[in-house]
């Protein structure tokens, strides 16, 4: 596939950055949420100059029992926005870590980027 949207430099710098932010957003979930942490429900992001990429990438996740929303437009022009349900998840920076990394090289072999993810306090 031809990139027009992410390149190899970005995709490792994208990992290292996710990576860094897990441990801090995993840090929060902790303080702030009051039920178990070993099923957590994660929302996770990707963004595309394509649509149709973006729709491949959802068709592929949906066989690891992702559930995507519709693409959608993003505010940036030229751009566009993929949510999806990742399957529950132990929150646990190595599981957190894996499951990055896995989104960002996915990703990127469909010229999409990960963006991050969220969780629901409750």
């Amino acid at each position: 596939m031809q990139h027009t949207y992410t390149n190899q430099n970005k995709l490792l710098a994208n990992i290292e950055e996710q990576k860094g932010l897990n441990e801090s957003s995993l840090k929060l979930l902790q303080n702030k949420r009051t039920s178990d942490l070993n099923d957590l429900q994660l929302e996770v992001y990707f963004y595309s100059d394509d649509e149709s990429k973006l729709i491949a990438l959802s068709e592929y996740l949906k066989n690891d029992d992702y559930h995507s929303d519709e693409v959608e437009e993003s505010s940036s022009e030229g751009e566009y926005f993929l949510s999806s349900f990742a399957p529950p998840i132990s929150a646990d920076i190595e599981k957190l870590n894996e499951l990055t990394e896995y989104l960002c090289r996915i990703s990127y072999k469909y010229d999409c980027e990960f963006s991050g993810w969220e969780a629901a306090v409750q």
